[in-house]
């Protein structure tokens, strides 16, 4: 993801999350978020604030506390935009 390779990293992330692994289940909401994705300057790929947030939900469920921390920036960061709109 480091590099840029988004698709790859979410076949990864995405394999690891269906093992039950928490880490990758917030990686997966990483490679969604438009925070993360701008941050990284990743172009030629959209963010979906949706998918990121049920990835974190699910690394938040299966016990990854730092997921609790990234939902609650990305439904701020989301709220923020809709009232800007």
């Amino acid at each position: 993801m480091a590099r840029g390779d988004i698709v790859s990293a979410r076949r990864f992330y995405e394999l690891a999350a269906e093992k039950g692994l928490a880490g990758a289940a917030m990686a997966m909401g990483r490679t969604f978020d438009p925070g993360v994705l701008q941050g990284l300057g990743v172009r030629g790929l959209r963010a979906d604030v949706e998918a990121a947030r049920q990835w974190y939900q699910k690394a938040v469920d299966d016990g990854d506390m730092e997921a609790t921390i990234r939902l609650q920036q990305l439904l701020r960061a989301a709220n923020t935009a809709t009232e800007q709109q």
